[in-house]
């Protein structure tokens, strides 16, 4: 019985990337996981559908929504719908929605995102970027670089602005990715 259950845990060892966090089971039944800044959640203790999410929490003291959130969910494969929440943001029809990371910029005219979650438009504060093609590309980026400003932008003025650190955002979505494969 001991080789069996070592066995098991060297083979989950050996499908976790590096710099990722182990997973385990959380009492509200997911299966998460921490790579430095960004958590991974995975509904139904990992059977279910899995998020990568990396939280700005607000420095009142509120944990639950915090001042910003990008999460990045998984439709399988290497598809992802992004949703970025900000405190205060209110998206307006005409705006664009900028990705900056620095050294690269992604403009999303309002044909590529919509108000509201992934799932549902009625979620306060919310942008989600639905078209798989789009979410590739940031996907991609994120992996890639350390930092993101999302910009709402109306008539070229900024209304709302959410940086992100994307220290471990690779891992994070490896860490799914080899989840899901499984």
């Amino acid at each position: 019985m001991k080789t069996i259950l070592f066995n098991s845990a060297l083979l989950m060892a050996c499908a976790t990337p590096l710099a990722a966090g182990p997973w385990f089971h959380h009492e509200f039944g997911e299966l998460r996981s921490y790579h430095k800044d960004w958590l991974n959640v995975c509904d139904s203790s990992g059977t279910g559908p899995c998020r990568a999410v990396q939280y700005k929490l607000r420095g009142d003291g509120d944990t639950f929504f915090g001042e910003s959130r990008l999460a990045l969910m998984h439709l399988g494969g290497t598809d992802f719908v992004i949703e970025v929440y900000d405190r205060g943001l209110n998206p307006l029809p005409e705006g664009d929605l900028v990705f900056d990371f620095g050294s690269e910029k992604v403009v999303l005219a309002p044909t590529k995102w919509h108000a509201g979650g992934a799932d549902l438009v009625n979620v306060a504060e919310t942008v989600a970027v639905t078209d798989t093609v789009e979410a590739a590309k940031l996907v991609e980026l994120i992996r890639k670089k350390s930092r993101l400003t999302v910009t709402f932008v109306v008539e070229d003025a900024p209304i709302a602005q959410a940086d992100f650190s994307l220290r471990g955002s690779a891992a994070a979505l490896a860490a799914i990715e080899a989840l899901k494969s499984e």
